[in-house]
């Protein structure tokens, strides 16, 4: 059984998570978005493309719902749809030169609003803070490798 701080630890980082997604979603609305969107072009930045499929699954969504979403940002022009040419049935979405802007201006206003939310934060404490999120981000994603890694051996 997990001892109370671990609970007390959880908790923290879910009711955390919870008040980033709501932070997220009250940026997004100014341009009219969802915050899936938003979520869907920061991890574009580190793709050249993705498959309509794997959005979905990384998004949590359905690939219906992941479409409909890939067509709103294309009629903001964020993104375009580009065939595999290896695969030609297959396609891909990637940025756009003025998904890239958007993607730079979002950057700008989450810088804008973190400087307000933590300054009431000693610098030194941030610092201490920041590395201790490092750490546990490091532990969480060796541990859904492990997950996975198990998952897929099972699949195959």
């Amino acid at each position: 059984m997990p001892s109370n701080s671990m609970n007390t630890l959880w908790h923290s980082l879910l009711d955390m998570n919870r008040k980033l997604n709501q932070t997220l979603c009250l940026l997004s609305s100014a341009e009219e978005v969802p915050p899936s969107a938003v979520a869907l072009i920061f991890k574009l930045e580190h793709k050249e493309s993705m498959k309509i499929n794997k959005i979905a699954e990384v998004l949590g969504i359905t690939i219906g719902a992941a479409s409909n979403l890939i067509d709103k940002l294309e009629e903001k022009q964020w993104v375009e749809r580009v065939r595999s040419e290896e695969d030609r049935r297959i396609m891909n979405v990637q940025l756009t030169k003025q998904g890239k802007e958007q993607l730079l201006h979002w950057r700008q206003q989450f810088s804008e609003h973190a400087d307000v939310i933590f300054a009431q934060v000693p610098l030194e404490e941030l610092d201490h803070f920041s590395e201790r999120v490092v750490r546990l981000s490091q532990h969480l994603s060796d541990y859904n490798r492990r997950l996975e890694s198990g998952r897929s051996r099972k699949d195959g």
